[in-house]
């Protein structure tokens, strides 16, 4: 056929471009590039008809022609085709009974193939998509995506009873100085009242020692001990952040051990 030799041409000009829109990184131009060549591929069918070949005995070899031309021009579509639909071209390759040595970059050329046995029980590699039954799909993903969200919002959420759990009280800093083996971190000596307790905390960027020196603060006194790079902290100084400051929490006329609630 006369359309043969431009169909054998245009595989290996894709082949080119495909190369070097890739190596640029140039995706969709090399996207576009092999849909050319399966938009060409779909008119040589047209233009060959081997429905009508195949009626005829006499026109067995021209048919044999057209169907290698085209099994060949899947075959070089399905290779580049595999870095951007990982799956698709496996199919592709399994159904046309493609060699292993034949679905690599370095059989892209025409007339490769020696013998060619597609699989008697074809099935479509891209089924034609049913309206309803995909906006149905499409719907059921949002409505688990909002629930998921207010799933996460809700594990969020504590009790009133969780909250009682954590003892708030004021405390008074009786000295503070730096960490000695961390720059972000302070230790402070806490008066809570009951006793002085050791607090470790990493507002030293915002504070220096003596700007703690009297303060009155809200801590978290029934926290678990932890040493802290090699410090024992014994509660957590409440403090206010956002992207350019940190606030410690003080109070002005309550007394050291006073409850916050």
């Amino acid at each position: 056929f006369e359309f043969d030799q431009s169909l054998v041409d245009l595989m290996e000009t894709t082949k080119q471009s495909y190369v070097e829109d890739m190596d640029q990184l140039k995706v969709s131009n090399a996207i576009q590039s092999l849909w050319t060549l399966v938009s060409r591929t779909n008119k040589y069918i047209d233009e060959t008809t081997p429905w009508v070949l195949a009626k005829d005995e006499n026109l067995q070899k021209e048919l044999e022609s057209v169907m290698y031309h085209l099994i060949e021009s899947l075959r070089h579509i399905g290779i580049m085709l595999e870095p951007i639909l990982l799956q698709a071209s496996s199919e592709l390759f399994h159904q046309l009974n493609i060699p292993e040595e034949l679905q690599t970059w370095d059989s892209l050329f025409f007339g490769q193939l020696e013998e060619v046995k597609v699989t008697n029980n074809p099935t479509p590699i891209f089924p034609r998509l049913d309206k309803e039954v995909e906006e149905e799909y499409i719907s059921n993903l949002i409505n688990q995506k909002e629930v998921k969200k207010e799933e996460e919002v809700i594990s969020n959420e504590i009790t009133i009873e969780d909250f009682l759990k954590l003892e708030l009280v004021v405390g008074e800093v009786v000295s503070c100085e730096k960490h000695p083996n961390a720059d972000k971190l302070l230790v402070s000596q806490v008066n809570t009242g009951d006793r002085v307790r050791q607090i470790v905390s990493g507002i030293s960027e915002y504070y220096k020692p003596e700007d703690m020196q009297g303060k009155k603060v809200v801590i978290v006194k029934n926290l678990k001990p932890v040493e802290l790079r090699g410090v024992l902290s014994e509660g957590m100084l409440l403090a206010g952040k956002n992207k350019k400051l940190l606030e410690v929490l003080e109070v002005q006329n309550l007394n050291p051990g006073d409850k916050i609630s």
